[in-house]
């Protein structure tokens, strides 16, 4: 499929220089002070995701200007739907979250999380330039399941599960995320199990950078002047065996990148367990055969559906 870059480049002429200089009066931060270094990546085509094409053309002012109109987006959406958000607790019909709108740090995720989340959940309202709805076809939360939220961000998947009557391990490793997630958990204390640790191959520590775009272990994602911290990680196969963790029944992984390390240190709970699956793949180019390849690989009986910007997975 032709990329966006592609499209881009066809039209117009570009050059180091060019590219370089445009990074240098449009972007801000960490991507002005490694302009260079991004511009050489970006003339190969090498953006991460369309986000980063999306600055690289329009510049950083840019993001100010998407969340502005997914806002009015969402705005609308909960006067159409009857959604009071002038309380603490935000009410849907089977499930309900914190109010996180009052609150700067969280507003942004409380916004694309209305959009990719919580209508899609509480109204099957599904958007075609969002990342997609968590649930498609098959791929979907039943009562009693056990779900691994991985990415909880603010809890608001971990929330739609836990309404509905599932038992919900989220895994959110940015400590300054993880208090905004317990008030979440603090909705439903008996279902939703917070764990600050991230999901790899391998357990041990790992660095993570925390800007205002994303949080990542992954180190093609990272700059060097992003403020990182070290964390806890963890491969799933360990963290179930560890909590004696008898079933899992649904996965659903957002973790910038990590999502082939956290499906290559999980093979044993796709084999034994065969869960259902909604995973982003948009994160690298080539995430959506990597991450099919390696599920596959665990467990064959599984069917792929690649759709929106997720892989949704099953097995009949």
């Amino acid at each position: 499929m032709e990329t966006l870059y592609q499209r881009y480049r066809g039209r117009r002429s570009l050059s180091l220089k060019k590219v370089w200089f445009r990074m240098r009066l449009r972007m801000t931060g960490s991507h002005a002070r490694n302009a260079w270094r991004n511009a050489k990546r970006i003339l190969k085509g090498d953006f991460r995701n369309n986000t980063d094409l999306f600055v690289y053309l329009f510049g950083s002012r840019s993001i100010t200007y998407l969340n502005q109109r997914h806002e009015k987006r969402v705005l609308r959406l909960f006067e159409r739907y009857q959604i009071d958000i002038d309380n603490d607790i935000v009410e849907f019909p089977e499930f309900r979250c914190p109010n996180f709108f009052n609150d700067d740090y969280s507003r942004i995720g409380m916004i694309h999380g209305s959009l990719d989340i919580l209508f899609p959940a509480a109204f099957n309202v599904i958007l075609s330039d969002t990342e997609g709805p968590c649930e498609l076809g098959e791929v979907r939360l039943e009562k009693q399941d056990v779900v691994f939220d991985c990415g909880a961000n603010l809890g608001l998947f971990s929330a739609v599960a836990a309404g509905r009557g599932c038992t919900v391990y989220a895994f959110e490793p940015v400590s300054k995320t993880v208090p905004y997630l317990r008030k979440t958990g603090a909705l439903y204390p008996e279902r939703i199990h917070i764990v600050q640790t991230a999901l790899s191959n391998t357990c041990g520590k790992a660095r993570i950078t925390d800007n205002f775009m994303v949080s990542t272990i992954m180190p093609e994602r990272q700059t060097t002047d992003d403020p990182t911290a070290e964390v806890d990680v963890i491969t799933m196969d360990e963290y179930v065996h560890r909590n004696q963790i008898r079933k899992v029944d649904f996965i659903k992984a957002d973790i910038e990148g990590a999502e082939r390390l956290m499906l290559e240190g999980a093979k044993e709970t796709l084999r034994v367990f065969s869960p259902k699956l909604s995973i982003c793949s948009y994160h690298f180019p080539d995430d959506p055969k990597v991450l099919e390849n390696l599920i596959k690989q665990a467990n064959p009986k599984y069917r792929i559906i690649h759709k929106y910007s997720k892989l949704y997975a099953y097995v009949p």
